[in-house]
């Protein structure tokens, strides 16, 4: 305990002599700010060495699918015509028939397969296909020099060449196997050639090409891969090339990419000319902060004071809370006695009162901490108003206030429903609780892009001095009403409004009541039907909440949750960026589809063939029509294609 304070006692008296030098204020706040600076540059070294990690690992993931893809087709196309090497091996020959049969039945499955040829001894006596090849009959290999075709019989198996330009055109892939009967008799070859083209379409080479730079090469004779099958040699450097190798028969390929785009940390100069420049305002800060230290120390005082007043207004809002608590628990003692239907009332208005004091101050604590959210859909706004006057007409009528309704326009709105009818709930419980004598009116009016609703009230109405303060949390204006609440009901609108994106406004005059108007957009659709798809299981994953509203939209659409891999639909409620949401290979691995809900992102997107992302703050019939695409490609596979 000593040594704690003792320590608190140095660094007091360290502040206490930096403020009172100033040569020790300005090196001190010069060296903080190269601290800044090259902290900020090692920070953007390491993010650029990230991002060439990242786009390394792409592009080795990129090339390696592009390998697995060209020696799986280029094998399974050699591997094909081993059929007519065993048939000769065990007949001792074949019919010119039966090789056309097995030649065509071959070809149709591999569209790499351009023609077969089979060579007797040194002899070519049978292609397929025959037609425009006639020419290729009684080719003797012997008197001229075919490429590979000794070098088939040195090694005693397939060898791979090419490519090489065709004769008939185009490019192709030679692969040469030589044919023995009775164990080890040579009997001859048998050529397939491989259309390159196709090869090169197959495996989606142009797609590709679009991002990387490629070079395929074999291996030559003594060891080096000197020859190039594909592209240019690559001058990269080594850091941002990626290799890899494929073994094919007597024939050794390597294929090596680079991105046509090297990652470089974007705007870096710019970036250094920034840091610089904070670097400067850092020690410019620190500098005035130190010297004005005696400053900043009132400013905390007042700010405590402030604080301290916030809390006071709490503590009396509690205060005020436990007048209807204590009133509440008087009269369920009286009901316990003498069952009066005046008491039974009376405990009504009490529970009233207290719902309200609760209701504000939740929702003043959800827009303080950022947890609540909007989740806007199309409805019709008549319907909304309706359901509200019928719901506070009982009030009116207690306090004898006459309540009117006029609206000639059912046109569909585009808002959150839920926070929508608390914005004019809490308008209407303003009205009622500033207004003695009279009534209050509500009217509506359409116009292009909004559509306008006036609530007024014959109250006493805010003096203009106040008019500017009334939405602050915690103000009130004293006018000796009854029912004055807590402060919080007009800054909860202007909140609500704002994160709407509905136009609010207020005018009153003291004595002659007041005018709250709301502009509400208009939606651009119609009343959106949302039918219920059945019973569909959904795997939620929640990474961030999601909203109550949306949750039950979701069950009225017919889906029940569960938390196993067997459900129809995975759904993925996260605040990750599309960045990293392309970047995650655990999305790779689910078979279901998914639907993936993000709330720090504001464009849609597919990802792959069963994953899609929306933003959280999609509108609902958005959200629908992406879930019930993914359920018909469920239903339907062949949609997927």
């Amino acid at each position: 305990m000593y040594v704690m304070y003792y320590g608190e006692m140095a660094v007091r008296r360290l502040m206490d002599t930096i403020v009172t030098r100033s040569w020790f204020v300005l090196v001190f706040s010069v060296s903080v700010g190269m601290a800044f600076f090259l902290t900020a540059n090692l920070l953007i070294e390491r993010v650029e060495r990230q991002g060439v990690v990242a786009q390394n690992a792409l592009v080795k993931t990129d090339l390696r699918n592009l390998r697995i893809e060209l020696e799986g087709l280029i094998n399974q196309s050699i591997y094909l015509t081993y059929g007519i090497q065993a048939h000769i091996a065990v007949e001792g020959g074949i019919e010119k028939d039966t090789f056309s049969s097995l030649s065509a039945a071959l070809v149709k499955h591999s569209r790499c397969l351009r023609n077969i040829s089979l060579i007797r001894g040194h002899e070519l006596v049978m292609v397929y296909p025959l037609q425009g090849n006639e020419d290729a009959i009684g080719l003797r290999f012997d008197k001229r020099q075919i490429n590979g075709f000794e070098k088939a019989i040195e090694y005693q198996s397939t060898i791979l060449l090419g490519p090489i330009e065709l004769v008939q055109g185009g490019s192709g892939l030679i692969a040469r196997t030589p044919v023995y009967v009775n164990g080890d008799k040579y009997w001859g070859q048998t050529a397939v050639v491989l259309d390159w083209d196709v090869i090169k379409q197959r495996i989606r080479l142009n797609r590709f090409l679009q991002n990387y730079r490629l070079h395929v090469s074999s291996l030559s004779d003594d060891g080096h891969y000197l020859n190039n099958i594909l592209g240019e040699k690559l001058h990269a450097e080594r850091r941002y090339t990626q290799s890899e190798f494929i073994d094919f028969p007597h024939a050794n390929w390597k294929l090596t990419a680079t991105p046509k785009e090297v990652y470089k940390f974007p705007w870096r100069a710019s970036w250094m000319l920034l840091v610089s420049l904070l670097s400067m305002c850092v020690s410019f800060f620190i500098f005035r902060y130190l010297s004005q230290v005696e400053d900043l120390r009132t400013q905390k005082r007042l700010a405590l004071q402030l604080s301290n007043s916030k809390s006071q207004l709490l503590l009396s809002t509690v205060h005020d809370l436990r007048q209807p608590v204590n009133a509440l628990s008087i009269t369920i003692n009286q009901l316990k006695e003498n069952n009066d239907p005046n008491c039974l009332e009376h405990a009504e208005l009490c529970l009233v009162s207290i719902n309200e004091f609760f209701e504000q101050l939740v929702s003043y604590e959800q827009l303080e901490t950022g947890k609540q959210l909007a989740v806007k859909e199309t409805f019709c706004l008549m319907t909304l108003l309706e359901d509200l006057v019928e719901e506070i007409r009982p009030f009116t009528q207690r306090q004898g206030l006459q309540l009117a309704m006029q609206s000639d326009s059912d046109t569909q709105v585009f808002s959150d429903k839920a926070l929508l009818r608390r914005v004019i709930r809490n308008l209407l419980s303003n009205a009622i609780d500033n207004t003695n004598e009279g009534g209050i009116s509500i009217s509506t009016s359409a116009s292009d892009n909004t559509v306008d609703v006036r609530i007024i009230d014959t109250g006493v109405g805010i003096p203009k001095q106040d008019l500017s303060y009334v939405t602050e949390p915690f103000y009130q204006v004293n006018k000796g009403i009854e029912r004055s609440g807590i402060g919080l009901g007009l800054d909860i609108v202007a909140r609500l409004c704002a994160m709407l994106g509905v136009t609010f406004s207020l005018e009153s005059e003291e004595g002659n009541g007041c005018l709250a108007l709301v502009k509400i957009p208009r939606s651009s659709d119609g009343i959106k039907v949302e039918g219920v798809t059945g019973n569909v299981t959904v795997r939620l994953l929640e990474e961030v909440s999601m909203p109550s509203t949306l949750r039950d939209k979701f069950c009225s659409w017919g889906v029940s949750w569960c938390a196993d891999s067997s459900a129809l639909v995975n759904l993925l409620v996260t605040a990750s960026p599309l960045e990293e949401l392309e970047l995650d290979s655990r999305l790779r691995s689910w078979s279901q589809p998914t639907l993936i809900l993000s709330n720090t992102i504001d464009t849609s997107k597919r990802l792959s063939e069963s994953v899609w992302v929306l933003p959280l703050s999609h509108p609902v019939s958005n959200i629908r029509r992406t879930f019930t695409r993914i359920l018909d490609d469920v239903s339907h596979p062949e949609l997927l294609e």
